[in-house]
């Protein structure tokens, strides 16, 4: 008769595993035009579900990266292989939104790193300003 072995009961996260795992979740994702094909192929397969078996093999074979995949329109999809018009609609669809999430994630770090620079500019105003209406910087 065999025996059945009770669970161990588990422990919770230590607060150094569940920082990580916080951070993880709060980094940004690979920015598309770093992407490569596998990348590409879990995209495809998160949000092309309809289409993932289909034409998954197109666009291993075409070698697709992220930064062909913005580039992609009806045309490239047709001559690709993707005959059927509605196919190719649904797909470029899914790449038009891709590709604006994508820049919309670009415009964030670009207002970010200006807002840093202007904060960084006022910094060393005050601190090179001897003579000026500014309070000495902390």
């Amino acid at each position: 008769m065999a025996k059945h072995r009770q669970p161990e009961p588990t422990a919770p996260p230590s607060p150094a595993t569940a920082d990580k795992e916080a951070q993880r979740k709060r980094t940004r994702p690979l920015p598309v035009f770093f992407w490569e094909t596998v990348h590409v192929m879990k995209w495809m397969k998160r949000v092309c579900i309809n289409h993932y078996t289909s034409y998954s093999t197109l666009f291993l074979d075409h070698e697709i990266t992220g930064r062909s995949l913005v580039r992609l329109n009806d045309v490239s999809l047709e001559k690709m292989g993707i005959k059927d018009a509605n196919h190719r609609d649904e797909l470029y669809r899914e790449i038009l939104k891709l590709k604006l999430k994508s820049n919309i994630l670009e415009m964030r770090d670009l207002e970010s790193k200006a807002l840093i620079w202007r904060y960084m500019d006022g910094i060393m105003l005050r601190d090179n300003c001897n003579n000026c209406a500014l309070p000495p910087g902390p």
